[in-house]
């Protein structure tokens, strides 16, 4: 990520990941988020875009974040049925 993308957008991108993961301690619900928030970024970037290959970059970051939403299908249920295990707890608090 730190070479395909401008450095502010990896910092925000790791920054929604603290955020989600700070509040949730879900680390499957981090990684969605920040991989979501990726082309996200990157398209309300584009008013500042001046390369040519901007929209293939976004593009990219679109099909990366389809497919660690699809890699987490397993925890999105585990998420949507309550079942999912938070960081620092033991399996058998849950």
């Amino acid at each position: 990520m730190l070479a395909l993308f401008p450095w502010f957008i990896v910092l925000g991108v790791a920054l929604v990941w603290v955020v989600v993961f700070y509040l949730s301690k879900y680390v499957s619900l981090s990684s969605i988020c920040a991989a979501i928030s990726l082309p996200v970024s990157l398209a309300l970037m584009s008013p500042w875009a001046s390369s040519r290959n901007f929209w293939i970059l976004v593009l990219f970051s679109m099909l990366a974040a389809s497919l660690a939403v699809w890699t987490h299908r397993a925890n999105i249920t585990r998420l949507l049925n309550g079942t999912e295990s938070r960081f620092g707890k033991k399996k058998s608090e849950s």
